[in-house]
């Protein structure tokens, strides 16, 4: 029998977690993460019943049959811990989880970041949590893709799981590594049987989020077999040099936002007010192609400022490099290209105080019938970020 306990960290118990299960008869999970933590790669219909995270939550309730336990579902796909820092406050702290898990390494990964940011965004998300909910336990579950397989079979980490996991033994946070275990336990056969567990390169199959789950199996039926105890969790010293905080802000898509962009020089875009594709969050601009270049103008307040976007395509295709022009309080436009993975940095390290940033998708890089969508603004003030 394939030994699971050598890819799970203790660290602390989960002893406010089993204190609520006994005592209080009631458990809240709030499943924090990407595209992996909701299921891709399963039918959709079978998301709640055979992922990683709602297999978790019936194990649970299998091993407390009078608690009642409520799952709560914040993973998006394709984000890391750079949008995980503007969502913890809406998408965690306002649900008042008892037990949180957090699944975001691997999207750092995808997003560019380097070991010091995912530290810092890491860092960050868990001592607001900590701080506003010091009863909470947390959890972190750390997962692979192909490219990464080779480290796991030395059982090393990738860079930004490692910045996650090193984050988490400051903090007393558990670390499941269930990508290692997936890959340990079928190194001598795994690329020949890969399309047996996942669908690509990163998400899985049926089986393969079975695997994921054995290996949380595993931690739970040891950790929940312990004595509960209702205890604070006290934060320690700072990490990491600074926080990703600093008055972040997360300005939706509005008519009234529209209406000040047209007053400040935009043009040609429309409002609507359908789901955008975040949970809860409703309401995006959006621009077709015809005609001259539409324009969105934002004024706001801070240092830095990202975007959320998407694209509708017309055309299926894997290699699209979709660019945007944008100038600073009237300066030079500058060209960039859109990240795969949101949110897509337009501006930072500007100098503190009101700017207006000049926003324009080249559709000449875009296909035919490409519609560009966004949806959220996303501002900070890097200059009000919480120091050592």
């Amino acid at each position: 029998m394939f030994d699971y306990s050598k890819f799970f960290v203790n660290r602390s118990p989960l002893a406010n977690t089993i204190y609520r299960l006994k005592n209080d008869k009631k458990l809240r999970i709030v499943y924090f993460g990407g595209s992996v933590t909701m299921g891709v790669g399963l039918p959709y219909a079978d998301l709640n019943t055979l992922s990683w995270r709602a297999k978790t939550g019936s194990r649970i309730a299998e091993l407390f049959p009078d608690a009642e336990i409520t799952n709560i579902n914040r993973a998006v796909g394709e984000s890391g811990t750079y949008l995980g820092t503007f969502r913890v406050g809406r998408d965690v702290i306002a649900h008042k989880p008892d037990l949180l898990f957090i699944e975001y390494s691997i999207n750092d990964c995808y997003f560019g970041s380097s070991y010091a940011d995912s530290a810092m965004r890491f860092e960050t998300i868990v001592r607001e949590v900590r701080r506003e909910l010091p009863f909470c336990d947390i959890v972190t579950v750390l997962v692979t893709d192909k490219r990464r397989s080779a480290d796991a079979k030395e059982c090393r980490l990738h860079e930004q799981a490692q910045a996650h996991d090193d984050i988490a033994a400051v903090y007393g946070i558990p670390s499941v590594r269930v990508g290692m275990a997936l890959v340990k336990k079928y190194e001598a056969c795994l690329d020949e049987r890969w399309s047996e567990f996942f669908t690509d390169i990163v998400h899985l199959t049926a089986a393969g989020y079975d695997e994921y789950y054995q290996c949380i199996k595993a931690f739970l039926d040891t950790e929940l077999n312990g004595k509960g105890e209702l205890k604070e969790h006290i934060l320690p010293p700072l990490v990491c040099d600074s926080l990703f905080d600093g008055d972040r802000r997360v300005i939706e898509a509005t008519a009234e936002l529209l209406a000040r962009s047209e007053e400040l020089g935009g043009h040609g875009f429309s409002f609507s007010e359908k789901y955008f594709g975040l949970h809860d969050y409703n309401g995006f601009f959006f621009a077709e192609q015809g005609g001259e270049n539409p324009v969105l103008a934002i004024e706001f307040e801070g240092t830095d400022i990202a975007i959320q976007s998407n694209v509708t395509t017309g055309v299926a295709r894997e290699d699209s490099v979709w660019c945007f022009e944008v100038s600073v309080d009237g300066g030079e436009p500058i060209r960039r290209n859109f990240k795969t993975h949101n949110p897509t940095m337009i501006a930072e390290g500007l100098p503190a105080g009101v700017h207006t940033i000049r926003f324009k998708p080249i559709f000449e890089t875009f296909e035919k019938d490409d519609v560009f969508k966004l949806g959220i603004i996303f501002t900070r003030n890097a200059e009000k970020a919480t120091k050592k």
